[in-house]
């Protein structure tokens, strides 16, 4: 570490971590020696409960607190660009301290010093103790603990939540006339295991687009067909079952058309089951179609021109 006269350290960090590593610990130890005041920023994504950021300001600044109770701490949202953050970044540490008083900022290889755009000289510090705080994060995802303690902290983490919608696509596969469709059937879900249902599946998070999980997720449960003429029909809430009871997460999916051209539909990925139906309003048999699917079928029939469908009562007095 290239030594720097000074009298105020600021230590700008993440610290997401259940307690302080001993890298941290070291790191802190040597600003605090050195420094007549350290100064700890720490920074606050925007994202709330994440993997990367798990913990709020307040849980970290009350862990740092408790080891380091003369540190002046404060916090830094995430910026846009380097530059920006940097700028205020200046501001904060200008807002704590004197004109006359000399600042250093202090950092590791991998912390915020290749972001860092601003005016204050920097020192990096080469650690003799290497401890990741990712690692310690992903060895604690499934470590449950008997204590108070911790099940208080899942409940305050799912508080912390903002309300979720899950998204989902649906794939209806008509053949060239439009007049049969392709349902698929899962006997591992015990609520709607005798009912049919469109293929379709959960959104990953590297899908580009929701067209693009629409295609994976129908070569995934219905093999190596070949279809056409993809389209979007409509989006909606979905009523499922899974979620009926939670009021902060729910299901909202796409629904895509697709033309089959040839091959057969060989069931996959959680589908057991999948075969051709006739394409009428016979589909909206809430004793044949998972309910979450009625309302996607209806609007799917009325697209491809049959208008004259059960009203939800006629379905109920029909089917019953």
């Amino acid at each position: 570490m290239e030594e720097k006269e000074h009298n105020i350290g600021v230590v700008v960090g993440r610290f997401q971590v259940p307690q302080l590593h001993r890298g941290h610990l070291e790191l802190l130890n040597i600003v605090d020696t050195e420094s007549t005041r350290m100064i700890i920023v720490l920074g606050i994504s925007h994202a709330i409960n994440t993997i990367s950021d798990p913990m709020d300001y307040r849980t970290r600044e009350l862990m740092l607190k408790k080891v380091f109770p003369k540190a002046t701490i404060t916090g830094i949202k995430d910026q846009s660009d380097n530059y920006l953050w940097s700028g205020e970044l200046d501001t904060i540490i200008h807002s704590l301290t004197n004109h006359n008083d000399k600042i250093l900022l202090f950092g590791g290889r991998d912390s915020f010093i290749s972001h860092y755009k601003g005016k204050f000289s920097v020192a990096e510090m080469e650690p003799t103790i290497f401890y990741s705080g990712t690692k310690m994060r992903e060895n604690l995802w499934d470590a449950s603990m008997d204590s108070v303690e911790f099940r208080s902290g899942m409940i305050r983490a799912a508080y912390m939540r903002y309300p979720t919608t899950q998204p989902t696509v649906d794939i209806a596969v008509l053949n060239a006339d439009k007049t049969k469709i392709i349902l698929g059937m899962k006997y591992s879900d015990s609520q709607e295991q005798n009912l049919w249902r469109l293929p379709g599946g959960f959104v990953d998070i590297k899908d580009k687009t929701y067209l693009s999980a629409a295609k994976r997720e129908l070569m995934e449960e219905l093999g190596m067909i070949e279809v056409g003429d993809f389209k979007y029909v409509t989006d909606m809430k979905v009523e499922d079952w899974r979620l009926r009871s939670q009021s902060d997460t729910k299901i909202h999916t796409t629904l895509f058309q697709a033309t089959h051209n040839y091959g057969t539909p060989r069931p996959g990925d959680d589908l057991d089951e999948a075969k051709w139906f006739d394409f009428n309003d016979k589909l909206l048999n809430p004793k044949l179609l998972v309910p979450g699917h009625i309302p996607l079928m209806r609007e799917l029939l009325d697209l491809n021109g049959h208008d004259d469908l059960f009203t939800v009562e006629e379905i109920k007095e029909a089917f019953n």
